[in-house]
């Protein structure tokens, strides 16, 4: 046991209270990062916000999307509602086209699909409680809206003949636009 003179004993206590109030003030709660494969039930079609906040759930349940990408903001990052769009497509640059279709294992595709990207960070109340992921979904578009599936998204992709899947244009699509919307 180390002895301490009681003066240098206060000091290190004193020090110690000082360590853990550092630590305890820096230190922010889990991210709660969406893991990769994870499937979610958006609420309607096109709100930032509900995707945030929508419930995980079984993918051989009805969902909407599906987590195909998941990273952390960087430490500089604002508020995301408040973001600018160049710090949003920065730190979404991972979420491509051609990740997304490598997700769904449409590889080499030179027609726009009905999946589409779609980013998602922190509510607001998620960001105040010191979330800091961002996130990539796939969904698959039925008109305007989302199509609730029953199975992950590759698998349905797999099973649905490749002509269904097809997003039409009126262009010639170009290395950017191999995704609907």
């Amino acid at each position: 046991m180390l002895f301490l003179p009681p003066k240098h004993t206060a000091l290190a206590a004193c020090a110690g209270l000082i360590a853990s109030i550092t630590v305890t003030s820096t230190t922010l709660p889990a991210s709660h990062a969406a893991e990769v494969g994870t499937c979610y039930t958006y609420a309607a079609s096109g709100t930032k916000d509900q995707a945030a906040s929508a419930p995980a759930v079984d993918c051989r349940t009805p969902h909407t999307a599906q987590t195909y990408w998941s990273g952390t903001l960087p430490a500089n990052f604002s508020v995301p509602e408040k973001a600018k769009a160049s710090s949003r497509l920065k730190a979404t640059r991972a979420c491509t086209s051609k990740k997304m279709n490598a997700f769904v294992n449409l590889e080499n595709r030179e027609l726009p699909t009905r999946f589409h990207s779609m980013p998602v960070f922190p509510t607001r109340v998620q960001w105040n409680a010191g979330e800091r992921w961002v996130r990539c979904d796939v969904v698959f578009r039925s008109g305007k809206a989302y199509k609730k599936l029953s199975v992950p998204m590759a698998e349905f992709a797999a099973v649905t003949p490749k002509d269904q899947l097809n997003f039409c244009t009126p262009n010639v699509p170009g290395n950017r636009s191999t995704s609907a919307y």
